[in-house]
C-alpha cells in the first residue's frame, strides 16, 4: 500500500475516551465527530482489545504497535496499527493502515499535535503545576521519538537488505 492509499486518523479524547478533538482524518469514510467515543469505530469483536489498550494507555502513559480493525461507514473492515500517549487527563490516539506511515507520524507527533494540544491546555484549564507535569511528558515523549527513530532507521535498513538479498 502506498502512501496515498493510506488511511490513517489521529485523535484526541478525554479521560472517558470520547473524542475532544480530530486532528487528521485520511482516506477513511468515517463518520467520528466531537464527543463520539473511540470505541464506535470499532467492530464487535474489537472491542476487548480497544479495553486493553486503553487500560494500558492509562497505565503506561504510551502504547505502541496494537493491531486493531476499525468499520468505516460503509461497513468494510480495516486492520490498522494504533497508538496512544496519556498527556494528564487526555489522549493522543493514532491510527494508520501501514507500520511504516504509522512511525513516520510518531515523529512528528512533537512538532504538531502535541505542540497543539499543550497550547489549547495551557489556554484552557492546566493548572502551572500541571503544566510543569505536561512539559516533563512532553520530554519523555521527545525521548519516547529519539528510540523509535532509531529503531525505525534499523527496520528500514534491514528492510533495505532484504529487498537488495531478493533482487540479486
Amino acid at each position: 500500500m502506498n502512501s496515498v492509499d493510506e488511511k490513517r486518523f489521529v485523535i484526541a479524547c478525554d479521560s472517558d475516551f470520547i473524542i475532544t478533538e480530530i486532528i487528521t482524518i485520511k482516506n477513511i469514510e468515517i463518520s467520528l465527530g466531537i464527543h463520539d467515543p473511540v470505541s464506535k469505530i470499532f467492530s464487535h469483536d474489537n472491542v476487548p482489545k480497544f479495553s486493553d489498550f486503553t487500560l494500558t494507555l492509562r497505565i503506561e502513559k504510551a502504547i505502541f504497535g496494537c493491531e486493531m480493525s476499525i468499520v468505516d461507514d460503509n461497513h468494510s473492515i480495516t486492520i490498522m496499527n494504533f497508538g496512544g500517549i496519556r498527556l494528564g487527563n487526555n489522549y493522543i490516539i493514532i491510527a494508520f493502515s501501514n507500520c511504516l506511515g504509522f512511525y513516520e507520524e510518531l515523529m512528528k507527533i512533537n512538532n504538531e499535535h502535541i505542540n497543539l494540544l499543550r497550547e489549547k491546555l495551557k489556554t484552557a484549564y492546566v493548572s502551572p503545576d500541571n503544566y510543569q507535569k505536561f512539559a516533563e511528558l512532553n520530554n519523555e515523549i521527545i525521548n519516547m521519538q529519539r528510540e523509535l527513530y532509531q529503531k525505525n532507521a534499523y527496520v528500514l535498513d534491514l528492510l533495505n537488505k532484504k529487498q537488495e538479498m531478493i533482487n540479486t
